[in-house]
């Protein structure tokens, strides 16, 4: 977490590492506490997430579902709080610092212990009655690929067949640990390139850009974008979409978007007018 006074500058930075939702949330309160009267603070967290309240839904984490973050992080009446997902604060920070700089329309996802994305669209974060969730949309399965998935709901979702847990499942060790020319990468490519396909056919963004673990993997969005062109049969224009176009790029400010992101959430927070909250 990061605290920082006018104009950006940076006052404090501390690292909590994540463990129960009382030890976690407990920290990190202390942290934010120690810094005096806050005017804002702007919070990335995991999901599913309703943004408007800062409580958490049926997260996977254990002993996180149906955390109270808005009251856990409470810091008193003159300290406003701003929650998003973890992907839409990284998407605000790649926008306002990173690669997505200019960009309304922007899709930032990320691919490494799980798969989701951020999207802004007019430059705001896209929800409705929840936040996109893309990492569970269902995938038509490569020729031959009977892996059976790794998501504890859906098992061969696009987060299931593609992110750094599946491919350790698939190859029998970390993604970290593989050759480029493993085997295991073919149907991971497949598998991006479906769900970026998807993404860049349904939201048709400035800028599409992928980080995490996985996804900032050297030489791996190349054969990924190669992949997406093929799946795309030249419905694309060429002249928008073709392989050296700037729409699909590797996330700028890499572990920091989230970061990056939470900033621009308290700022965005601290100007709101009382009846802009919520």
């Amino acid at each position: 977490m990061s605290v920082r006074g006018a104009g950006g500058r940076e006052l404090a930075r501390e690292e909590v590492p994540t463990g129960s939702s009382h030890e976690t949330l407990g920290a990190v309160r202390e942290v934010l506490s120690s810094q005096g009267t806050l005017e804002a603070v702007g919070v990335a967290c995991f999901g599913p997430l309703d943004s408007r309240t800062g409580r958490l839904l049926s997260t996977p984490k254990e002993g996180w579902a149906g955390v109270d973050l808005a009251a856990a992080l409470s810091l008193g009446p003159h300290t406003r709080l701003r929650f998003e997902t973890d992907v839409v604060g990284a998407a605000l920070g790649e926008q306002a610092r990173g690669a997505g700089q200019g960009c309304q329309d922007l899709v930032y996802v990320t691919v490494g212990t799980g798969i989701g994305a951020g999207i802004l669209a007019g430059g705001a974060p896209v929800r409705g009655r929840l936040h996109p969730e893309v990492g569970h949309l269902r995938l038509a399965r490569a020729e031959g690929d009977s892996f059976a998935g790794c998501c504890p709901f859906h098992g061969d979702c696009w987060e299931g067949l593609a992110s750094g847990p599946a491919i350790a499942a698939r190859a029998g060790r970390p993604a970290e640990e593989l050759a480029d020319d493993h085997p295991a990468w073919e149907p991971v490519v497949h598998d991006l390139a479906q769900g970026l396909l998807a993404l860049t056919l349904t939201t048709a963004p400035e800028r599409l850009l992928v980080g995490g673990g996985v996804g900032l993997r050297p030489g791996l969005l190349d054969r990924v974008r190669t992949r997406l062109l093929e799946l795309a049969a030249g419905y694309l224009p060429e002249e928008r979409f073709g392989a050296h176009a700037s729409w699909l790029q590797p996330a700028g400010l890499g572990a920091g978007a989230g970061i990056e992101g939470a900033f621009v959430l308290a700022a965005e927070a601290a100007a709101a007018a009382p009846s802009d909250e919520g």
